[in-house]
């Protein structure tokens, strides 16, 4: 599955939709951030609020195409690429 493939994994769904949605956005900062740091990635041009703005088009538009109540983002490191994989919620 490419990184831009939704995933479809009712536990990863489930503990994603549990959780509150400021605790959610500061998570999947700080994971990305952090994830970015890692590979050598230079995040001084990633304000916290930008990130969420362009994340919430992306769930929004997303859960629309998907028809699915919610859309959430897991971190991954792939190839030496941080990436956002949407996490379908139901």
């Amino acid at each position: 599955a490419g990184a831009d493939e939704p995933l479809d994994d009712p536990a990863l769904s489930a503990k994603l939709a549990a959780e509150a949605d400021a605790a959610y956005e500061s998570r999947v900062y700080a994971e990305y951030v952090a994830a970015k740091q890692a590979i050598g990635e230079n995040v001084g041009s990633i304000p916290q609020d930008r990130f969420h703005q362009r994340l919430k088009g992306r769930a929004d538009a997303l859960a629309k195409k998907h028809g699915c109540r919610l859309v959430r983002f897991h971190v991954q490191t792939a190839n030496g690429q941080v990436v956002l994989r949407p996490v379908l919620i139901r």
